[in-house]
C-alpha cells in the first residue's frame, strides 16, 4: 500500500494514495477527500455541544477507515477527553495507529480493531457521541449506536445511499428503510425525512426517543446529529413526530400519524423539526478562523429551521413559460406580508407557508 500524506483541519493523515489520486471505495483503506466539509461541520456541531455539556466527553467513531474524524476530534475539540476509533480491517487498524501516534494523541485516542456494531454493544451508555460514518446505508449499526450513547448524549449518522433515499430505487427504499418513496420536487427533503425516521423507529423500539439538533443534505450524502434520550416519554413523542407526505396536483404537505396518516402517499417521514434553531445559531458561531467556509451552510440551516416544511422550486411557479429568479419569488411573497426562505436543499428552492396554486397566482400577478 503507498502512503501519502494530506491535511485536514488540524491533523495530518496518512492515507492511501489511490484514495487521494482515484476512487477512495478501491482504496486499501477508505479515504474520501470530498467529505472533508461533513467532518469540519462535524467537529463545528460536537465541539458546540461539549460547550453545552461543560465538561470531558468520550466520542466513538466505529468506522473510522484512517481516522482522520477521531483524531480530529481529538485535536479540535477542547472536551474531547476519550476517543474511541475502530475500525475492522487490519490495513486501516495500523494506519489508524500510526496517525495517531504522528498526531500525538494517544493520551486521548485509543484504537481498537473490532466489529464495529458488537464494540458499540459493549460501550452500552457509556458515549457522550458517537459517529456513524458508513460507505452506503448506517442502517445496521443503528441499534447497537443508540444502545453505546447515554442518556442526553448525541448520535451523529450519515447516509450516502441518497438515490434509495430520495426515491429512485423505491423497493430498495422500502426493504432498506421502511419507507414508501416517489420521485418528488422536494426529494433531497423528503430522504431526509425518511433517514431521520429510520433513527427514531430504531430508537422507539429501543424505548429511547431523539431530538433533532442539526440535520442537512450536502450534494452526496445526508449528515443527521441528534440527542438521544432513554425513557418512555421520549419514545412516545418521537412516534408522534411520525407521519407521512403528500404530492397531488404540485400541492404538498405533511400528516402527522404512525402506523397509518389518512391522506398521505409516502412515508413513515420525520414530521418534525429538521434541528434547533438557537443550537444551529451556537454551532453557526463557531464557524470563525479556519472553519469560515461553514458559515454560509451553517447560516442557512438556522434560517431554514424557522421554516415550515417542504420546499419549493423556482419553475413551479413559472409564468408563461418564465422561470423567475429566486430573489424575485423571495421578494414578491415577502411583499405580502407573508415570511418566505431560501432553502439549502436547493439553489432554486425556497420554503413558505402557502399553497402552490396561491404562489403561482401571485407570481403571474407580479409585475416583471
Amino acid at each position: 500500500m503507498k502512503i501519502g500524506e494530506v491535511r485536514e483541519g488540524r491533523a495530518r493523515i496518512l492515507v492511501p494514495e489511490e484514495a487521494i489520486e482515484g476512487d477512495p471505495s478501491r482504496a486499501p483503506v477508505f479515504y474520501n477527500p470530498r467529505m472533508e466539509r461533513n467532518r469540519t461541520v462535524s467537529v463545528l456541531v460536537v465541539r458546540s455541544y461539549g460547550g453545552l455539556l461543560g465538561r470531558g466527553m468520550t466520542i466513538c467513531e466505529p468506522l473510522s477507515g484512517t481516522g482522520v474524524r477521531s483524531i480530529r476530534y481529538a485535536l479540535e475539540v477542547p472536551h474531547a477527553s476519550r476517543v474511541i476509533a475502530n475500525d475492522v480491517s487490519w490495513q486501516a487498524y495500523r494506519l489508524i495507529k500510526a496517525n495517531v501516534e504522528l498526531n500525538g494523541v494517544n493520551d486521548v485516542v485509543e484504537v481498537h480493531r473490532r466489529d464495529g456494531a458488537s464494540l458499540m454493544a459493549e460501550l452500552w451508555n457509556v458515549c457522550d457521541v458517537v459517529d456513524v460514518d458508513p460507505f452506503g446505508t448506517p442502517m445496521p449499526f443503528l441499534s447497537a449506536a443508540i444502545m453505546a450513547v447515554r442518556h442526553g448524549g448525541m448520535l451523529c449518522v450519515t447516509a450516502t445511499d441518497l438515490a434509495v433515499l430520495m426515491g429512485n430505487y423505491p423497493r430498495k427504499c422500502l426493504s432498506r428503510y421502511g419507507a414508501r418513496v416517489a420521485r418528488v420536487p422536494f426529494s433531497r427533503e423528503l430522504g431526509l425525512r425518511v433517514l431521520l425516521a429510520a433513527v427514531g423507529r430504531q430508537a422507539a423500539a429501543l424505548d429511547a426517543g431523539i431530538e433533532p439538533m442539526v440535520s442537512f443534505w450536502d450534494g452526496h450524502y445526508y449528515r443527521l446529529c441528534v440527542l438521544v434520550y432513554k425513557d418512555v416519554t421520549s419514545a412516545k413523542d418521537t412516534v408522534d413526530n411520525m407521519g407521512y407526505a403528500y404530492y397531488r396536483e404540485g400541492e404538498r404537505g405533511l400528516v402527522a400519524g404512525y402506523p397509518k396518516a389518512p391522506g398521505g402517499d409516502m412515508g413513515p417521514i420525520w414530521v418534525g423539526k429538521l434541528g434547533d434553531v438557537e443550537f444551529a445559531g451556537m454551532v453557526s458561531e463557531e464557524a470563525v478562523g479556519p472553519y469560515q467556509g461553514q458559515r454560509r451552510l451553517l447560516e442557512s440551516l438556522y434560517n431554514e429551521y424557522m421554516a415550515p416544511p417542504l420546499y419549493y422550486l423556482t419553475h413551479e411557479v413559472a409564468v408563461r413559460g418564465r422561470e423567475p429568479p429566486l430573489g424575485l419569488v423571495l421578494e414578491t411573497v415577502r411583499g405580502t406580508g407573508v415570511d418566505a426562505w431560501a432553502t439549502h436543499f436547493s439553489s432554486r428552492g425556497f420554503k413558505v407557508g402557502a399553497r402552490l396554486s396561491y404562489l403561482r397566482a401571485l407570481m403571474s400577478s407580479a409585475a416583471w
